[in-house]
């Protein structure tokens, strides 16, 4: 089953995490067992010692192969036997990564884009993030409104119906991953989700849901720019202009993930001529507010530019 946004295409797809959100040590465990050739093998999943190995229980085990796949850190590789650390996740998470032990708030942020954001994938595994964050626009919502987005989203596709208890528990770990920790004393609940220090859903005294609109002071400018880079190469790498509509609103876009409002969104635009040399223009004429980037840019150069974003962010 594939939905198709824009330029892009992806599975629905709603398990793999085993109802456990996305905890701050296990992208960086996965990482160490990438070898010389960043070869991750399959059966560190599966063998006996897999338990001792993340030191945690086996759905857990599962859940974080989940987690490192949906976050882009691993992928498939031409390997049968073994996954591949991915560019991003030996970037981030090897002894001398950005982030080795997974500590900065410009990590949860990526992590949080990587599972909502528009980007070039050949397999989404967070669909109910993407959909969540991307599509649901009321002001509140309750987990059974969610569900019922879902899947009326899944029927006007005319797609195969998935089990409404997998969706449900799909929503429920997805609410979950942005949650402080529980007063639980349960193994699992020891660390914070990694996600939750984004403070990006709310629980109101009436018991709805919502989210924190407005501008993200802990989120750096680079951290954004990424985004920004990654949604023009996912939607309008041909284009030489994007409007402020597109950036703020569109399907995952910087603006509707990071959930910044317009002038959020306008402000960090403002900057983005000095903080990429004039590769990027702010330009307003004629009602028409856009960035219009240098036709000297081509693709190769703009990876290069998303990288050195993202080198800066940790900084």
């Amino acid at each position: 089953m594939s939905i198709i946004t824009n330029n892009s295409e992806f599975e629905l797809h709603f398990s793999g995490h085993e109802t456990f959100p996305l905890r701050q040590m296990w992208l960086k465990k996965v990482s160490e067992q990438a070898d010389k050739k960043g070869y991750i093998e399959k059966s560190i999943f599966t063998d006996e010692d897999s338990v001792t190995r993340f030191g945690v229980g086996k759905n857990m085990v599962a859940s974080i192969k989940h987690w490192t796949l949906a976050c882009g850190i691993m992928e498939e590789s031409n390997k049968k036997s073994a996954y591949k650390l991915s560019d991003l996740g030996n970037k981030l998470f090897t002894s001398n990564g950005l982030d080795p032990y997974s500590e900065n708030i410009s990590t949860s942020w990526l992590m949080h884009w990587q599972l909502c954001g528009q980007r070039n994938f050949d397999k989404h595994r967070s669909t109910t993030w993407y959909l969540l964050f991307n599509t649901y626009i009321l002001p509140e919502f309750t987990i059974p409104d969610i569900i019922s987005h879902i899947k009326k989203y899944i029927a006007n596709l005319q797609r195969k119906k998935t089990a409404e208890t997998t969706i449900k528990r799909d929503v429920e770990t997805c609410i979950k991953c942005y949650s402080p920790r529980s007063s639980s004393k349960s193994i699992e609940d020891i660390t914070e989700p990694l996600l939750a220090e984004l403070e990006l859903i709310r629980l109101n005294e009436a018991g709805k849901l919502s989210f924190r609109r407005g501008p993200k002071s802990n989120l750096s400018d680079h951290i954004f720019d990424y985004a920004l880079i990654s949604y023009w190469q996912a939607v309008v790498e041909n284009e030489s202009s994007l409007s402020l509509d597109d950036i703020t609103f569109g399907t995952g876009s910087p603006g509707r993930v990071f959930k910044l409002d317009e002038d959020s969104v306008a402000e960090r635009l403002f900057g983005l001529e000095e903080r990429t040399n004039g590769i990027f223009m702010w330009t307003s004429s004629s009602g028409i507010r856009q960035i219009i980037m240098s036709k000297k840019l081509t693709p190769q150069k703009l990876e290069k530019l998303k990288i050195e974003k993202l080198e800066k962010a940790y900084l």
